[in-house]
């Protein structure tokens, strides 16, 4: 059995200008994220047929086909048997799939799962397929599935692992690691708090609108665009100064902005749960991804983490335990029990 095990991630800074060709219109783009230990995992086995069998544990559905040309890409799992068929397998397969993160939780987790899922099948069928066209065949599957323009940063962060940068520019797309210190990733941690408040709105649907508000040129929405990237670019600069007031500062900034990009970024709950935590300590929110519920991410004064842990939970919120995921996917051979 082979198992593909790829991380999910906090953006902090820059979001929505890593889809493609915005950051195009604006020049260049920049977005910064971290990866985190909430794994999207993908679990195969080579059949002796040509049947392909998908399971997956987070919807608990389950089908199965005769052949690769039989798969259909309708219904809930469409997007896991699309990266099967882009795959292109060239015996039968069964394959399980499950998550860390909670679904819809704004945290990239269906992208981490084609990246999860297409590395697996790399190893198992010996495709030799860098990561960087492993990420391509990724991303492509998904928009297949979706049908909107989508965003880079999820596959980056499922892919590198860590804090980084990621530039979008015209001459390409690069990654830049922010080497920071173990010290300071674990004070960000330990004041980073994770709270997933529900099940969010569609996260294709949310970027569709910020996407057309901003090819209407809609000044409010151009904007607060322009100013989410001059904070991404600040934001580098404060993460790798390890001035964790700074970054608060920014976090909200970055979040005023966003709020502007469409009206379902932010809902009543979220805006609830987000002034109790505030009050009860924090220094900073935002949503991630793309909003309209799922996580969010509350910064809190140091010594009332506590007490924001608890004002989230007497609201019905979960706050999510994590950790830095310093690597991205990782593909290893399980024995047999």
């Amino acid at each position: 059995m082979i198992e593909g095990k790829a991380p999910t991630r906090i953006d902090f800074a820059g979001g929505t200008l890593d889809i493609f060709p915005l950051y195009l219109f604006e020049g260049y783009g920049i977005t910064i994220n971290a990866s985190i230990n909430l794994y999207a995992i993908a679990r195969l086995r080579k059949r002796q047929d040509r049947s392909i069998k998908i399971v997956s544990h987070d919807l608990n559905r389950s089908e199965k086909f005769s052949s690769l040309d039989a798969i259909t890409l309708d219904g809930p799992l469409g997007l896991i048997k699309n990266i099967v068929k882009n795959m292109q397998p060239t015996m039968g397969l069964n394959l399980e799939t499950f998550s860390l993160a909670p679904a819809k939780s704004g945290l990239g987790n269906s992208s981490s799962l084609a990246v999860a899922i297409a590395g697996a099948m790399n190893k198992l069928f010996r495709s030799n397929i860098s990561r960087k066209k492993l990420m391509e065949l990724a991303f492509n599957s998904e928009l297949q599935i979706i049908r909107v323009p989508g965003g880079r940063q999820d596959y980056y962060g499922a892919i590198f692992g860590g804090v980084k940068a990621i530039w979008l520019k015209p001459e390409g797309e690069s990654v830049e690691r922010l080497n920071l210190s173990e010290g300071f990733l674990s004070e960000l941690e330990r004041h980073l708090i994770l709270v997933y408040v529900g099940r969010s709105h569609s996260s294709a649907e949310v970027n569709w609108r910020m996407f057309r508000n901003y090819v209407e040129k809609k000044p409010v929405v151009v904007c607060a665009m322009r100013t989410i990237r001059q904070l991404a670019l600040e934001m580098r600069d404060a993460l790798l100064e390890e001035d964790l007031d700074e970054i608060g500062r920014l976090l909200n900034l970055e979040w005023t902005q966003r709020r502007k990009l469409a009206p379902t970024v932010e809902t009543s709950r979220m805006r609830q749960i987000i002034s109790a935590c505030m009050k009860a300590g924090g220094l900073a929110a935002k949503a991630c991804g793309a909003g309209g519920d799922g996580c969010v991410v509350i910064l809190s004064h140091k010594g009332r983490t506590k007490r924001i842990e608890e004002e989230v939970v007497k609201r019905g919120g979960r706050v999510l335990k994590y950790g830095i995921a310093k690597r991205g996917l990782k593909v290893r051979t399980l024995e047999p029990d």
